[in-house]
């Protein structure tokens, strides 16, 4: 019986000194794939806007009620590759032709700072709030996209380019 006690005090004692802290998801409602198509001269010169276009539930709690030392969650875009690669390889564009917004999607997320249009890739965050805890089903940002309206896509050349963005959701101490 004593072996007993000391396997279930070891078990739990190590459960709860390895334990996490926080919870942090970022969840998917809507347009997990964004498309540009420059088919026309217009579109090749002042670039292309799809606003509100992808839409995250955010949920983040703090298990330790305030012990942890955390008081907001931020969320980053982190490009996976260092340019947008064309779909035969040989063409590229350069991560700054595409810029992405983050707004409050249902007027819940009050003083939370939004920092307004960031090229892709240059580690600002999209958004930082004090809201926690914050559920999925209540807390929703937007996120708008633009590609060539400040640097222009104009004398790039004609190709299917794609690049895969890491939505990226964490505490800020």
């Amino acid at each position: 019986m004593t072996r007993l006690f000391y396997v279930l005090s070891f078990f739990i004692l190590s459960t709860t000194s390895y334990s996490q802290d926080n919870v942090a998801r970022l969840i998917t409602i809507i347009g997990s794939q964004v498309t540009f198509n420059f088919n026309t001269i217009a579109k090749h010169s002042t670039g292309i806007t799809k606003t509100n276009h992808t839409r995250f539930g955010v949920r983040f709690s703090d298990l330790t009620g305030g012990a942890s030392g955390v008081t907001q969650w931020k969320v980053t875009a982190e490009p996976a590759s260092a340019t947008i690669n064309g779909d035969g390889g040989a063409n590229t564009l350069n991560l700054n032709v595409l810029e992405l917004q983050a707004t409050d999607a249902n007027a819940n997320l009050a003083g939370s700072t939004f920092s307004g249009w960031q090229i892709l890739g240059n580690g600002n965050p999209l958004v930082t709030s004090s809201t926690i805890p914050a559920s999925a089903t209540t807390h929703q940002i937007d996120i708008s996209y633009r590609c060539g309206v400040t640097n222009s896509v104009f004398d790039s050349s004609s190709d299917y380019y794609e690049i895969e963005i890491d939505f990226v959701l964490s505490p800020v101490p």
